[in-house]
C-alpha cells in the first residue's frame, strides 16, 4: 500500500522500506538489531534498491523531487544533520560572492551554531 504525503504525492522511501519489511528477508547486513524493535524496522543500510544519499538516482532522488515540489524550492537530503548543510551553504555563498568579484560576508547573531563559525573561518567568509 502506497503512502501519500501532504499533497497526495507518493512517499518513495517509505514505500520501499515497507516493501522490504514485508519481504521478511533476514537482515545480515544490519549490525545489532537486525530490524527488530519499534523503529529499527525502518533502519536500512546500503541494500539493492535503497539508492545512495550522495548520488541519488532512485527512490531518494524521487523523494527529493517530491519534496522540492511541496516546499517550492530545490530540496536535497543531507547526512550529519544540519552541520553538513551549514558547511555547504557557506561554501556556496563564498563561491557566489567570489565569482562576482566580491568579498563574501554574512551577518550572524552571537549565538550562531559552532559549525557556522568554523565553516566561515575555513572558507574565509567575514562574519
Amino acid at each position: 500500500m502506497k503512502k501519500e504525503n501532504v499533497k497526495g504525492k507518493n512517499a518513495p522511501v517509505c514505500d520501499f522500506i515497507d516493501r522490504y519489511n514485508e519481504s521478511k528477508k533476514i537482515r545480515l547486513h544490519m549490525p545489532g538489531h537486525k530490524g527488530k524493535g519499534s523503529v529499527e524496522a525502518y533502519d536500512i543500510t546500503e541494500i539493492y534498491g535503497a539508492d545512495s544519499l550522495y548520488e541519488a538516482s532512485g527512490i531518494i532522488r524521487e523523494s527529493e523531487l517530491i519534496a522540492s515540489e511541496i516546499f517550492g524550492a530545490r530540496t536535497f537530503y543531507s547526512a550529519e544533520g544540519s552541520s553538513l548543510s551549514i558547511r555547504a551553504m557557506l561554501y556556496i555563498v563564498n563561491n557566489y560572492a567570489l565569482n562576482r568579484g566580491n568579498k563574501p560576508f554574512v551577518l550572524a547573531s552571537r549565538n550562531a551554531h559552532k559549525t557556522f563559525v568554523s565553516a566561515a573561518a575555513l572558507v574565509g567568509i567575514d562574519v
